[in-house]
């Protein structure tokens, strides 16, 4: 849970407060609302024991200007969290204690949740969003985002490590792999001394399974990954 500096989501100059927290398999009424902050209680300092939750911080900076609260992957916490977030979609309201509660400024923040549909997420909550359904990046736009976290990287290098991850994801009946998987797998294989260790960069990044993994340390798509390794060095490009 955290609350970011000023950001402009809408790229139309209305800077908002972002606050984010990461839904888990342990959230509950703690930390949505209030909970207790431990270091506080062993240290005998009462009067910050008592802690705001991400839904009461976001409650409170609505008054004092924009903000966009990011709830992801709902699909991660147990059902009964979906319960506690029904009023406060609605009215914005977040209680803190018995009888009181903390009222948002619903017209200064925006809600986004996300899911990965791990788990259906109920019609009561269904009811107060707007849905959205996105797909997966092309391989296109995950190569060219590897590309700007990864700026030293050869284009080469990196259209060739595409393409050999891809024929991984396939031999396990994907159709994708992810920015946050291509883009460490082409650091690894920037660093490889050997074709056997872009092989295992394809295992270890490209693979989800078992199968997948036994195609990657013997794809011949390797082969053509650490050639271009080898001729960028060559050329001083790494």
């Amino acid at each position: 849970m955290a609350a970011l500096p000023e950001h402009d989501p809408t790229g139309q100059g209305r800077r908002a407060a972002l606050v984010f927290y990461q839904c888990h398999a342990w959230s509950d009424a703690d930390e949505l609302f209030v909970g207790v902050d431990v270091a506080a209680a062993v240290a005998g300092d009462a009067k910050s024991v008592r802690q705001d939750g991400v839904l009461t911080r976001a409650a409170r900076l609505s008054h004092e200007g924009r903000v966009v609260l990011v709830l992801d992957e709902l699909d991660k916490a147990p059902e009964r969290v979906e319960a506690l977030l029904l009023d406060y979609l609605q009215s914005g309201r977040a209680p803190v204690a018995p009888g009181r509660h903390v009222q948002a400024d619903l017209d200064n923040m925006e809600v986004y949740i996300t899911s990965n549909n791990l788990r259906p997420l109920g019609d009561a909550l269904l009811r107060r969003c707007r849905r959205r359904w996105m797909t997966p990046l092309s391989a296109e736009q995950v190569e060219r985002i590897a590309a700007e976290r990864v700026p030293h990287a050869p284009r080469s290098v990196l259209m060739t490590l595409r393409k050999a991850a891809w024929a991984v994801a396939a031999a396990e009946g994907r159709d994708h792999v992810t920015v946050a998987e291509l883009t460490p797998m082409l650091e690894e294989v920037l660093e490889a001394s050997s074709i056997g260790d872009v092989r295992d960069a394809l295992a270890g990044w490209a693979a989800r399974t078992e199968q997948g993994a036994e195609y990657a340390l013997r794809a011949r798509e390797a082969a053509p990954v650490w050639a271009e390794v080898v001729a960028a060095r060559r050329k001083g490009e790494m």
